[in-house]
């Protein structure tokens, strides 16, 4: 068994995979993390996001790019926004929310969190994207303004953050 596991060369995909992500506007950094999500795993990517060369002289650009996490039963909705207050409180510069619709999971974050009180100090660094499409245009957005960015993808496989990571890393 042991001779087997030392030929791995591969983990399974989407699970913390790092690569720099070239596109012809800007490169970033990807911590692609998009197989699947609960509010633990979240916040320990989110602690990945936050630690990522904080020793260094010049700080990356953070963006948190969150998918929804899926089966959480009747707390869902406080789930959701604890996850995105901890990544801007942790140390996110930028938080993307994905959520195909309106109604559910990430919605009231973008503006406010539980209670109404504001999440962050620039709203603006806290949007909410329909689909990975409209994703992939705020985070190349950011990217483009921001040089030295590190990207976290985390999500629930279903919500479909892995094609965007798949995208990113075949360009």
């Amino acid at each position: 068994m042991a001779s087997g596991l030392s030929d791995v060369t591969s983990i399974s995909p989407h699970r913390m995979a790092v690569s720099t992500v070239t596109k012809p506007e800007t490169s970033f950094t990807l911590i692609d993390d998009s197989f699947n999500a609960n509010p633990d795993s979240m916040k320990a990517g989110l602690d990945g996001l936050s630690r990522w060369h904080a020793g260094a002289e010049q700080q990356p650009f953070r963006i948190a790019v969150l998918g929804a996490m899926l089966e959480l039963g009747p707390d869902e909705h406080r789930l959701h926004e604890d996850v995105g207050r901890y990544a801007v409180e942790g140390g996110a510069d930028a938080l993307v929310t994905v959520a195909a619709l309106p109604t559910r999971r990430w919605t009231r974050l973008p503006s406010h969190g539980a209670g109404g009180k504001a999440v962050a100090a620039d709203p603006t660094m806290v949007q909410w994207a329909h689909d990975a499409e409209q994703a992939d245009r705020m985070v190349t957005r950011l990217a483009t303004d921001h040089e030295g960015t590190v990207v976290l993808l985390k999500g629930s496989h279903a919500s479909g953050l892995s094609a965007l990571a798949e995208r990113w890393t075949q360009n």
